[in-house]
């Protein structure tokens, strides 16, 4: 073996959803997010109303795993539910699944996703990028 390159195992490219695959709502292709309390047609008219877009990033490109489904954790727990589970009062938007994370890494906390802007800010400017 030695001195001879060895190709590294190559993983199976992942199918992403794309904002044309849900454009008119269809969730055919998605399970469904029954667990936040929306049927399919809801989370259609949810995501026509975001224009078929993230929410936040503006993304139409939604990962593997379609359209998350963002909710206020504090909220579910006040409506006496698993902070997980959530309901329709619940849910804020669609995000994709990068966006989704990001909340949830940031404990849905503004000021740490702040900070985290500021310090990249920092960084940037030291690099001269805007």
């Amino acid at each position: 073996m030695s001195g001879q390159f060895v190709r590294p195992k190559q993983r199976p490219q992942r199918r992403t959803i794309s904002g044309q695959g849900f454009a008119g709502g269809s969730f055919e292709r998605v399970p469904d997010r029954g667990r936040h309390g929306l049927s399919r047609q809801e989370l259609g008219v949810l995501l026509r109303e975001q224009g078929n877009r993230c929410a936040i990033c503006g993304t139409y490109e939604w990962g593997t795993l379609g359209p998350m489904v963002d909710h206020d954790h504090e909220l579910a727990k006040q409506h006496g539910h698993n902070e997980y589970k959530g309901c329709r009062r619940c849910v804020r938007q669609l995000c994709c699944g990068r966006c989704n994370t990001l909340l949830g890494n940031a404990q849905d906390d503004p000021e740490i996703l702040r900070q985290a802007a500021a310090y990249l800010d920092h960084f940037n400017a030291r690099r001269g990028v805007s």
